[in-house]
Order: C-alpha cells, then structure tokens, then sequence
C-alpha cells in the first residue's frame, strides 16, 4: 500500500493531487490530510481512500498554539491505521508531519518530495530518514546533497493545451493582440491585483487578472474588453494557453505551470514566504534567461514597464529557457523509483 500526505496548502496538496490521479490505477492508495487544510476542502476531488486529521502548524505561532499543536500531533500518530507491507510519500507542510512520523515509528520506507528552493521544515525533520528526496530546484541541493530532481507533478488537465487563438477568442480576447496574464498563486495577490489596474492604463496588451475569490467584488467593475478578470479558473489550461506573457508570484506550482507553456514571465515574489523561498524559486528561472525577478519592495511602474520590453523583444529565446525547467512526466519518474526502491 502506498500512503500519500500533503497540504494544508495548496501548493503541497496540489502536486500530491497529481501524483494521486497518475497512481490511482497503479496502486492501492490511502491519502492523509488534514481537516483545517484545503485539501479537506477538495476532498472529493482525491481518487483515494482518504483520512483527515486534526493537527494544526506548531512553527510561527504562540506558545498555547504549539501545546495544541504537540497535542494533536500525538493523538494523530494513533489515527493513522496502517499494517503490513506499506510506503510513504510525503509532500511536506504540517499536513504531512504525522504520516512521516508514524512511517519513520514504524520502519517503513519514507520517499520527500520538495517543491520549493528552500525545503520545508517539515521535510527537513524527516529527511535523514528518506529513502529517496525528489527536488524540484537546483538550489535545494543545498539542503539535499543526494536528491533527485524531477520537478513537481502536473494534473493532466493542464498537460492539454489548446491553440493559442481558439484560447484568445473563447476567453472573449482579441486573437491578433498579445495578451499579458497577471497571477498571485491559488489565492490571488492583493498587490499584484492594485498593481495590474495601473499598469492597463500604459500598456497596449491585452490582460488577463487571475484576482482570487476574495478580491474579485472590489474589481470586477474595471473589466473591459481589453482587461479580463476571473476570480479563478477550473480551465488553467485554457488561461495558459492564451497567455504570452506574465507578471507572477513565484510559488513552484505557478513556476512549473508557467515553464510547461513556455510563457516568459516577470516575477514578483511573494516577500512574506517562508524563508524567502519564492525569491530563490524565481532566481532560478531568471538564471535559466526564462524570466526577470523584482522584489516586491522595488517594484514600480517605470521598472516593470522596462522589464516587459525586455521580455518581449526577446520573447521566443526566453520562451525556450523557461521550457527547459518543466517536466511532464515528473509523476511517472517518481512512481518508477518507488517502484525501484520502496
């Protein structure tokens, strides 16, 4: 049996989502999460037996939240109902902890997946217990001297491209006029949101505002034909697709959608993230010539206008850079080693 852990948010459920929907015909699967997380929110969406538990984070918060936090964990570690022949893999967050624990308690092979540059404590915890370690980031070797980079799994929905013009036209965009999409991650991004409303007023593309649920009301009177805004999308494909250019936060998830498309992207990390991992997440890419990274705190018109004209002159040599970080098959690597070694 193979157990699978990730979440409490999206950027560590999403991937463990992915690889869940390449195994589920591969191998008997149990998912554990947790109940504050949003994969308690999609639960219906995990093709897997599923249980949640009640545990909360213990870094960054007050002493009377970490008791809670110790608490549940041990209580957790009695929830978990595993025997036999079984492995793990855990995507890391405070999700994971539990199931990482009980598997190292119980002797049983451990596998990591980092997303991010900068591992997460969690993973960090746990690693010198793993197996194997898959990264997504160079930079990780840091932290992970033996790691395997595959990169993060993609649903595959958005493995499904569509032609960039019947993209254009079914969003209601003009399929002759390039179009810049403007993202904050899963949740929006309140600056980027502020941010985009200026910059359609000096720029002749067409944009695309991913707003996030909770931002949406206070803009959706700005749309027009030329300045498109969706809470969110279901069809991320169809957005991607359309998409030229970018303006971005830079978490892995975003990063590894963006690259599969091949769209050039200026990035603007989010400057509250654990250990500044979007920074180095960004860095990456911009090393890679798939990219440019300003710091929240820098940005300002003049320097994001002069940063797109430099994207776009050079479009189609940066389209190809940001190729070369993605990896389609990223979940078929990673089952195949398990396979290997578990």
């Amino acid at each position: 049996m193979l157990l699978i852990s990730g979440g409490g948010t999206g950027g560590h459920f999403f991937p463990a989502l992915a690889f869940m929907e390449f195994v589920k015909d591969r191998e008997k699967t149990l998912f554990v999460g947790a109940k504050r997380g949003i994969e308690y929110t999609l639960r219906d969406k995990i093709p897997a037996k599923k249980i949640f538990l009640e545990v909360y984070p213990f870094r960054g918060v007050p002493l009377k939240e970490r008791l809670k936090a110790i608490y549940y964990f041990i209580k957790s570690q009695k929830e978990i109902k595993a025997s036999g022949d079984f492995k793990s893999l855990v995507f890391g967050g405070y999700a994971s902890l539990p199931l990482g624990i009980f598997t190292i308690r119980k002797r049983k092979p451990l596998f990591i997946h980092e997303q991010n540059s900068i591992p997460s404590k969690t993973n960090r915890l746990i690693s010198k217990k793993a197996e194997e370690i898959f990264i997504t980031f160079e930079y990780t070797r840091k932290y992970f001297k033996n790691a395997k980079k595959v990169g993060i799994p993609v649903r595959k929905e958005l493995l499904q491209k569509i032609d960039k013009r019947e993209a254009k036209e079914k969003l209601g965009l003009d399929p002759e006029k390039e179009t810049l999409l403007i993202l904050g991650g899963s949740q929006g991004a309140l600056f980027l949101n502020r941010f985009a409303l200026e910059l359609a007023k000096y720029t002749t593309m067409q944009i695309v505002l991913i707003s996030g649920m909770k931002h949406y009301d206070s803009l959706k009177e700005y749309v027009n034909k030329r300045f498109r805004i969706l809470p969110f999308s279901l069809q991320m494909n169809l957005i991607y697709s359309a998409a030229d250019f970018a303006i971005s936060r830079a978490g892995a998830g975003t990063i590894t959608e963006l690259s599969l498309y091949g769209i050039p992207t200026l990035f603007i990390p989010y400057p509250y993230a654990a250990d500044d991992h979007q920074y180095y997440n960004a860095k990456e890419i911009e090393e890679l010539g798939g990219g440019k990274v300003i710091r929240q705190e820098d940005v300002d018109l003049k320097k994001v206008l002069k940063e797109l004209s430099y994207i776009v002159a050079n479009k189609e040599e940066m389209s190809r850079a940001i190729k070369r970080f993605a990896n389609p098959k990223a979940a078929q690597e990673i089952y195949e080693i398990l396979k290997s070694l578990g």
